[in-house]
C-alpha cells in the first residue's frame, strides 16, 4: 500500500514539474516558485528512487530463493520504508547538480566530490 502512495506522489510531483516548466520561466514565478520546483523535483526522486532500491531487492530475494531452495524460508525482512532513509539520501544528488548546474556548471571535480558526500552520508545513515 505505502508503494502504490510514493508513486503516486511521483507522478503528482512530476505532473507539477512539467506544469512549472511548460507554464512559467523563473521571472514570472519567483523565488517561491523556484523553491517549489525543487521540492516537487526531490518528492519525485524519493519517489523514484525508493521503488527502484525496493524492486531490486525484490528482485534479488526472489531470485535467491528460487535458486537456493531450502527447507527453512527465511522471511523477508526489509519493507519499503527501510529502504526510505538511503532513498532520502540518494535522491539529494539531482539538486545538488541541479542547484551547481544553475550556478556556473557542472565539471569532473563536483561530480566526484558530490559521489564522495554521498558515500559519506549513506555510511552515516547505514550505521544508525
Amino acid at each position: 500500500m505505502i508503494s502504490k502512495i510514493y508513486l503516486v506522489l511521483s507522478l503528482i510531483a512530476l505532473c507539477g514539474i512539467i506544469a512549472i516548466v511548460n507554464l512559467f520561466t523563473p521571472t514570472d514565478i519567483g523565488p517561491l516558485g523556484i523553491l517549489g520546483f525543487f521540492v516537487l523535483v526531490y518528492i519525485m526522486s524519493v519517489g523514484m528512487v525508493n521503488l527502484f532500491l525496493y524492486g531490486v531487492y525484490r528482485l534479488i530475494y526472489m531470485l535467491k530463493s528460487n535458486i537456493f531452495q531450502s527447507k527453512e524460508r527465511k522471511t523477508n525482512n526489509h519493507n519499503i520504508l527501510y529502504f526510505l532513509k538511503y532513498s532520502l539520501v540518494i535522491s539529494f544528488t539531482p539538486l545538488v547538480l541541479i542547484a551547481r548546474q544553475s550556478s556556473g556548471g557542472i565539471n569532473l571535480l563536483d561530480i566526484f566530490l558530490l559521489f564522495i558526500i554521498e558515500i559519506i552520508a549513506l555510511v552515516y545513515v547505514s550505521k544508525r
